[in-house]
C-alpha cells in the first residue's frame, strides 16, 4: 500500500470549497487529516460534510490532548456549548501537558475560580517569551 499524499493548502481549499465533491469524499479527506493528527484541517472537512461522528472524534482528541482552541472551534461547528465538566477536564489534561494558555482558557469557561487561582499562582514566577527574548546587539 502507497503512502497517503496529503493535499497542500491550496488544494484543501479547493476541495473544501467545491461543488463537486460529495459528502462522503469530504468525510473520507476529514478522516485522512485525522489520521495525520492534522485536527484542525480534519474539522474543516468533518464540518463541511456534516460528519457528526467526525466531529466527535475531534471533540475528544481536543479535550485528551488539552487543546482549549480546537475544543472552542468544535462548539461552533456542533453550535452547543461544551459543558463546564469537559472544560474543566480539558484544562487538567493543559496543565498535565504544560499548556498553560490552553488551561487558562479553559478554567475561564468552566467559571473554576479554583483552578484559575491555583494556575495562576503556579505560573506566577514563569516569564513570557517577550521577556526571555533578547535583543541581538546592534
Amino acid at each position: 500500500m502507497g503512502k497517503t499524499v496529503l493535499p497542500s493548502c491550496l488544494e484543501k481549499r479547493k476541495l473544501l470549497y467545491s461543488s463537486h465533491l460529495s459528502a462522503e469524499a469530504l468525510r473520507h479527506y476529514g478522516d485522512i487529516f485525522f489520521e495525520h493528527g492534522m485536527l484542525e484541517d480534519s474539522l474543516d472537512f468533518y464540518e463541511k460534510s456534516g460528519t457528526t461522528a467526525g466531529i466527535k472524534r475531534i471533540e475528544e482528541a481536543a479535550r485528551k490532548e488539552g487543546d482549549a482552541w480546537l475544543l472552542e472551534r468544535v462548539s461552533k461547528a456542533k453550535g452547543e456549548n461544551i459543558p463546564r465538566e469537559q472544560w474543566d477536564e480539558l484544562g487538567e489534561n493543559a496543565l498535565r501537558k504544560k499548556k498553560y494558555l490552553y488551561a487558562l482558557f479553559a478554567f475561564r469557561k468552566s467559571g473554576n475560580q479554583q483552578r484559575l487561582s491555583a494556575l495562576r499562582e503556579t505560573t506566577s514566577g514563569v516569564k513570557s517569551q517577550r521577556e526571555t527574548f533578547t535583543q541581538p546587539k546592534r
